[in-house]
């Protein structure tokens, strides 16, 4: 979790071709907001969905521009969200236990604050985000 502290605008991206595994968590997006299915362009769709609240289509695309598909098409074992509250999620199904893994999620976190445009506050939560640690991941162990 990064969280930037300020409104960002807000969506749910999902790996695409699950949807018999999302019936249950579907209802739960719904009910927390996220009505609609966003339709992108070229073969994004084929891999991803991505749900928005009501009438915030545009302010989402001014993140997932086609640019930032481009980067996200490949790494679509990654599933994103980006709450109103300023809070930015990346999840991954497995451990994460490979360099090419952290740079795939480098990349990811790149392109998407690279969108968030040049508002001075915007920036200055960017450049001092707050990184929650995972809970389950073993913790890097200090000799006393």
């Amino acid at each position: 979790t990064i969280s930037f502290g300020i409104n960002l605008p807000t969506f749910i991206l999902r790996r695409g071709g699950i949807g018999s595994l999302l019936n249950e968590e579907g209802e739960k997006i719904k009910a927390n907001g996220y009505k609609e299915r966003l339709e992108l362009e070229g073969d994004f769709n084929k891999h991803f969905d991505v749900y928005i609240p009501p009438n915030t289509g545009p302010n989402v695309l001014t993140i997932l521009t086609p640019d930032v598909m481009q980067i996200l098409l490949p790494l679509d074992k990654y599933e994103l969200e980006l709450t109103p509250g300023g809070e930015f999620y990346l999840y991954t199904s497995r451990f994460i236990n490979k360099k090419q893994e952290l740079v795939d999620i480098y990349k990811i976190v790149q392109a998407i604050t690279a969108k968030l445009g040049n508002d001075a506050k915007l920036q200055k939560a960017i450049a001092q985000p707050v990184v929650a640690p995972v809970i389950g991941v073993p913790q890097p162990m200090t000799q006393t």
